[in-house]
């Protein structure tokens, strides 16, 4: 009977015990971790947050794979800043790959072996960070 997002919401401790499959303590995650969320839910849902992939940037064209561990940020922030400029990201090296991000461009991994072998330029998280203009 939870169908809309308002019930779910209102929905308490007891009556999400109540549901099969939940115990107490899943309930109490789950209703406590709905209301900590319940405005940025209540925004997505009116539609009022709208997600968008740029197709023009400076990094327009351009394919970048992050390996290894990023220093200054999360992969997927760097990731999301390549999509912002308008370029995409690979989990693997391809020939058709621009860069490869890593901040130990002197490794033997089978990354930076591939990358050498494609001609594909290696650089280092602050090199991309100057390329996105960061």
């Amino acid at each position: 009977g939870y169908d809309t997002l308002d019930k779910l919401l209102s929905m308490t401790e007891e009556q999400a015990a109540a549901v099969y499959g939940f115990a107490d303590i899943m309930a109490h995650i789950a209703v406590v971790g709905l209301k900590e969320n319940a405005e940025e839910m209540k925004s997505l849902a009116s539609g009022a947050i709208t997600i968008s992939a740029a197709s023009e940037g400076p990094f327009s064209g351009k394919t970048f794979c992050f390996t290894g561990e990023l220093v200054s940020m999360k992969r997927a922030d760097a990731e999301q800043i390549v999509r912002s400029l308008g370029g995409s990201c690979k989990s693997s090296v391809t020939k058709d790959l621009s860069y490869l991000v890593t901040n130990d461009t002197e490794s033997g991994s089978s990354k930076n072996k591939k990358a050498a072998q494609f001609g594909i330029p290696v650089i280092t998280e602050k090199e991309f960070l100057s390329l996105a203009g960061k």
